[in-house]
C-alpha cells in the first residue's frame, strides 16, 4: 500500500501574486461580475480551428480576439454589454491591454527598428553627458505606431507638402470611405496611368 502525502500550502503570509495580462484568466479575475463562470480570455497561444480540420489553426491576435468579444450577437446573451459602467471600464482595460501588448512588441523588436544614429548616444553627447552610465537606452517608436510623435510629424509634413503644391485649404472636410469604392479605384488607376 502506497501512502500519498499532500503538502499543505499556506496562503497566509505569502505576498499577492501578480497575474500577467496575457494569462487567460486575467479578465475573469479582473471582472468577476461580467464573467461569472470564469470564462477564459485571450492568451498568446489561442488559435482558430482549421476549416478542413487538418493542420494547425491560425493564431489569433489580441486585437482580433477583443473585436470579436466586443461585438454583440443576436442568439447569444451578452452579459458584458449589460454591465453599464463596469462594461465601460472593461473596454478601457481591453484598450489598455491591446496598447500595452503593441508597445511590448515594439520594445522587443528594437534591434530591428533602431538605426545607429538613433541609439541615443549622439543625443547624450550633444546634451553634454560625457559618462556612458547617464545615457539610458532609448526606445524608438516606429512611424507606423499611430499614437507616436513620429507618426504625427510625418503626417504634418505630408500636409505641408500638399499645401505647398495645391495651396492652403479653404475647407476642412473629413469622412470615412472604403478604398474599394469604384470612384476611388477609378481615380487611383487614372493617376497611375
Amino acid at each position: 500500500m502506497v501512502k500519498l502525502s499532500l503538502k499543505k500550502t499556506s496562503i497566509k503570509g505569502e505576498p499577492p501574486q501578480r497575474i500577467n495580462k496575457l494569462h487567460q484568466s486575467y479578465m475573469s479575475l479582473q471582472f468577476p461580475l461580467l464573467f461569472v463562470f470564469g470564462e477564459p480570455g485571450f492568451y498568446p497561444d489561442l488559435t482558430l480551428k482549421p476549416q478542413n480540420g487538418k493542420g494547425k489553426g491560425k493564431k489569433v491576435t489580441m486585437n482580433a480576439y477583443y473585436k470579436y468579444r466586443l461585438h454583440p450577437r443576436v442568439k447569444e446573451f451578452g452579459l458584458i454589454f449589460r454591465g453599464g459602467s463596469l462594461f465601460q471600464q472593461y473596454v478601457v482595460v481591453v484598450f489598455y491591454a491591446i496598447e500595452l501588448s503593441c508597445l511590448d512588441l515594439i520594445r522587443k523588436k528594437q534591434n530591428d527598428l533602431r538605426l545607429d544614429y538613433l541609439s541615443g548616444l549622439y543625443d547624450a553627447i550633444s546634451r553634454g553627458d560625457h559618462e556612458g552610465i547617464t545615457a539610458g537606452s532609448k526606445i524608438m517608436l516606429p512611424n507606423t505606431y499611430t499614437r507616436g510623435p513620429r507618426y504625427t510629424y510625418s503626417h504634418y509634413l505630408d500636409a505641408l507638402a500638399i499645401c505647398r503644391s495645391l495651396g492652403n485649404p479653404q475647407f476642412f472636410i473629413t469622412f470615412t470611405c472604403n478604398v474599394k469604392w469604384p470612384e476611388i479605384k477609378r481615380i487611383w488607376h487614372s493617376t497611375l496611368s
